[in-house]
């Protein structure tokens, strides 16, 4: 084989390569799910922060995910009632209606109790699997009396 075709040939099999790896980078990219989750809890007197801002919640925006990513909000869940406490709060979640290749749990044992003032600290976290298709995903997440 002569040294021209042969570079040809290698200069073909580079740009195979790159397009494969622009092809791959360019599927990430257009993964880009946009992922939001609503809070809904049972009373007015049950109130979501996030813990480093400060900021309440009723909806979190995890923005653009990608397969295999783990991403978590660390919250602050909080009885504002002078004088009620709620016993026995427990979470659900709609996400499994919608897809098994999004997964979602909170950190710390469950259910909690919280007396008038109180407040728990939980870490939410959000799993997308490999195989996880491209979509927009929206689900809502629920605090709710045992």
């Amino acid at each position: 084989m002569d040294g021209k075709k042969f570079g040809v040939k290698v200069l073909m099999f580079a740009v195979a390569c790159c397009s494969l790896l622009i092809l791959a980078h360019a599927q990430n990219a257009l993964w880009s799910a946009p992922t939001t989750v609503t809070i809904s809890t049972f009373s007015p007197y049950i109130r979501v922060y996030e813990y480093y801002s400060g900021k309440e919640v009723t909806s979190i925006n995890f923005g653009t995910l990608v397969p295999g990513q783990k991403v978590s909000i660390y919250l602050k869940i909080k009885n504002t009632h002078p004088n009620a406490t709620f016993y026995n709060i427990y979470w659900g979640s709609t996400l499994s209606t919608i897809t098994d290749k999004i997964s979602d749990l909170w950190g710390g044992s469950w259910p909690i109790t919280l007396g008038p003032g109180e407040y728990a600290l939980k870490n939410y976290y959000v799993t997308v699997a490999s195989d996880c298709p491209i979509g927009t995903y929206n689900w809502t997440l629920y605090l709710y009396p045992g």
